[in-house]
């Protein structure tokens, strides 16, 4: 919805796009268009370097199987936080659901396994004295 300025010398769009020419304007109307083609460009654009991070990550994924750090990207002094909020970040950028990909399935299927190894070493690796000290 467009209306003009109070000095009645522009037009002003409720989203806040100005112009000195009539709405209407053939010039204005190809901005609008140009403006729209360009935010599209950049949508694409947005959508393939997802795609390629997606990629590879499944592909980096693989190729450390059974290195359960290297597949999460941490080294072994990692706290059971870090390797919780890695995982994460990796489940969403190739869970099945999420990443369409071919061996998107598989990957999700190691960073599982490589999670649940990594959870299970700090767990052994953590054990609280559970004997009575005594004086």
């Amino acid at each position: 919805e467009w209306h003009e300025d109070r000095t009645g010398t522009k037009y002003v769009h409720v989203d806040g796009a100005i112009s000195s020419n009539h709405p209407l304007d053939v010039y204005f109307l190809e901005t609008i268009r140009t403006r729209r083609e360009e935010k599209a460009r950049v949508a694409r654009e947005g959508q393939e370097a997802i795609k390629r991070a997606q990629r590879e990550a499944i592909e980096r994924i693989i190729k450390a199987k059974g290195d359960h750090f290297g597949i999460l990207g941490l080294r072994r002094s990692a706290s059971k936080r870090d390797i919780r909020l890695q995982y994460r970040a990796l489940a969403l950028e190739v869970h099945p659901d999420k990443n369409r990909q071919s061996g998107a399935t598989d990957a999700f299927h190691i960073l599982n396994d490589a999670f649940r190894e990594c959870m299970d070493m700090m767990q052994a690796t953590y054990r609280p004295s559970t004997t009575a000290q005594t004086p």
